[in-house]
């Protein structure tokens, strides 16, 4: 039987448990309001609410959201070696409108046109072709646009020369266009569209649906920064534009739906650029065989070179002067040191493919060559 005195005891075990408990929970409760003030008022810069909610600020994004194109480049942002002009090219600056007397050529693609991994604005193969032509046509002015944005497919190719690309007055259009189209051709999903939907969404910011909820509290938003996965997918373009980001790839062979688009696109992009009396040079796309994993090796080297054969057919069957063919994928591969990874082009790489362009634009009478090309530094 339990006595008064062991009674008293435990109640007043009770209470001390139940005022330290309370002190615990106010101790606790200032601390995190403490913390939300300092993380309102005044946070760090790897967690102001910018960071915690997109992975940093929209304006230092290298792409935004586009209504139409899905995503575009950031214009002027500036970071690790690479920087877009005012109207969202990598690059520097252009004339709009173009100044009279100049021939302005315009490369769109992927991120090997973009030059994911140059080492700068100027080892990208566009910024290579413009000084390939320059030093052989000292007299003429030349211009080159980098339109090549990372991830883009024939897709996105297209719907930007329609609506961006022919308001530059471009003399000559170059796309070096797909191993993203074989990216979207070959993931695991139930069917291939003829739109891309089966690959491409809207744009949608990871974590989007929460937002709303946890941007009211600084603190739940960190948390979420800290000890989630969120981190990782908010800098991982896929997360925002891809259809099941996590989706593997080339693990299906290409099929024709994929290359009748493909077909339908190229197609499309010579003929809006002849509207406009552009010509077109269509390159096919190289990659680093070396750098291709070898359960992967044979659906990605059928794949590319029926987009290549493809893009043969279409030049072919044209038979148009003002629309030519560079292949890329037959020629660049005889070139040492020209992949960085996949089909991202080393500076060297760069260099060659540039210079191969502006030996074909050239011989073509696309530009007026006024003196011999350097010859020096191809292989």
């Amino acid at each position: 039987m339990v006595t008064n005195d062991r009674k008293r005891a435990l109640a007043a075990s009770l209470d001390e448990l139940k005022r330290r408990l309370l002190v615990a929970i106010v101790a606790a409760m200032v601390i995190l309001i403490g913390l939300e003030v300092w993380l309102r008022l005044a946070p760090p810069r790897a967690w102001t609410v910018e960071r915690l909610l997109e992975g940093g600020s929209p304006k230092a994004r290298l792409v935004r959201p586009h209504p139409y194109l899905t995503y575009a480049l950031t214009p002027s942002y500036r970071k690790d070696g690479a920087s877009h002009n005012s109207l969202g090219y990598r690059g520097p600056e252009i004339a709009a409108p173009k100044v009279p007397g100049t021939i302005r050529i315009l490369c769109m693609g992927g991120s090997s046109t973009y030059g994911v991994g140059a080492s700068s604005d100027s080892f990208t193969w566009p910024a290579q072709l413009q000084l390939a032509l320059a030093s052989s046509n000292p007299a003429t002015h030349i211009e080159v646009v980098n339109a090549g944005v990372p991830g883009y497919t024939s897709f996105e190719t297209l719907i930007d020369l329609e609506l961006r690309g022919v308001d530059l007055a471009p003399n000559i259009v170059v796309v070096y266009q797909g191993f993203n189209d074989l990216r979207a051709a070959t993931r695991a999903a139930d069917r291939v569209a003829g739109d891309n939907t089966h690959y491409r969404r809207r744009w949608t910011a990871p974590g989007g649906d929460s937002n709303r909820v946890l941007a009211h509290s600084r603190i739940a938003l960190l948390s979420r920064w800290l000890f989630t996965t969120f981190q990782s997918r908010v800098s991982d373009l896929s997360e925002y534009v891809v259809v099941d980001a996590h989706a593997p790839q080339f693990v299906r062979p290409v099929g024709e739906v994929a290359l009748a688009s493909y077909r339908r696109n190229l197609t499309q992009i010579v003929a809006v650029a002849r509207a406009a009396g552009t010509r077109v040079l269509i390159v096919t796309e190289a990659y680093g065989e070396a750098t291709i994993h070898p359960d992967e090796a044979e659906i990605v080297d059928r794949g590319m070179s029926a987009f290549a054969q493809t893009a043969r057919d279409v030049v072919q069957r044209l038979d148009d002067p003002a629309t030519a063919l560079l292949d890329g994928r037959r020629v660049l591969p005889g070139f040492e040191g020209v992949f960085a990874e996949v089909d991202h082009l080393s500076d060297h790489g760069a260099q060659v493919l540039g210079t191969l362009v502006a030996d074909k634009v050239s011989a073509l009478g696309w530009v007026p060559r006024s003196a011999p090309a350097n010859e020096e530094g191809r292989r």
